[in-house]
């Protein structure tokens, strides 16, 4: 076998190569570093931002969660009163449900227009249709012409019934002259048609009347006396 003998600077010195396994390949050396390149830079970093959030955001927690202790006890006493207003108020509006010169209108079975107002209106109950009146007034259209308008101290409308109830000091005044006072009286606001069992008297051109009851069908057209009764006719319809 020939023999080459290397006669420049490296000479006598042997490249150190790393040893190999029986099929060729290169075993690794002991005490070598593997890198891992930009993946453990990139690793690094996104640890460094989740460390700095955290010591921002654990104080947060911190400190918000001992403010909500300090103040729970108090939150809670605030809303159990807000809870009480609420109540209290829906209490209030449910029993004295109250409208300030309410106006009630509709029409009779003829057509004929009505109106019912007054100061005050009460309701008891929410659903209830029937309203308690102070110082209730109807105006009545009784035809083309004719109108009624009556008057009480105190009175209460079924909305329902179209039923109108005056009570204490009733005083009815028709545009022809006639005028009718007792102290209860019903008003089919429907059937223009009205009834009232107290005493009642009265005066217009005919002359004047007392009774015991009055009872006035068809809108006026007819009125009967119940009871015993009086009347006084003027000898001339002119006089009062």
């Amino acid at each position: 076998m020939a023999s080459t003998i290397d006669n420049g600077p490296h000479a006598g010195t042997r490249e150190k190569r790393p040893p190999t396994s029986g099929s060729g390949s290169p075993q690794p050396v002991r005490g070598a570093s593997i890198p891992l390149g930009n993946r453990q830079t990139s690793f690094s970093r996104s640890y460094g931002v989740l460390v700095s959030w955290l010591k921002v955001l654990l104080p947060t927690i911190a400190v918000s969660l001992t403010i909500l202790v300090i103040a729970w006890p108090h939150l809670e006493d605030q809303e159990r009163r807000f809870g009480e207003r609420l109540i209290g108020l829906e209490t209030t509006q449910a029993k004295n449900l109250e409208v300030v010169n309410p106006r009630y209108n509709g029409m009779d079975e003829k057509g004929n227009p009505f109106n019912v107002s007054a100061e005050v209106a009460r309701q008891a109950e929410v659903d209830s249709p029937v309203v308690d009146l102070k110082a209730p007034k109807a105006d009545i259209q009784l035809g083309e012409d004719n109108w009624a308008l009556i008057s009480a101290v105190s009175g209460k409308l079924d909305r329902d019934a179209n039923l109108l109830e005056l009570y204490e000091e009733v005083n009815l005044f028709h545009d022809l002259g006639y005028e009718f006072h007792t102290k209860n009286i019903t008003i089919d606001l429907i059937a223009g048609s009205a009834y009232g069992f107290d005493p009642v008297w009265g005066q217009g051109p005919f002359g004047r009347l007392e009774a015991e009851g009055v009872q006035i069908f068809d809108r006026g057209s007819r009125v009967q006396l119940t009871g015993k009764a009086k009347i006084i006719v003027n000898r001339d319809p002119e006089a009062q």
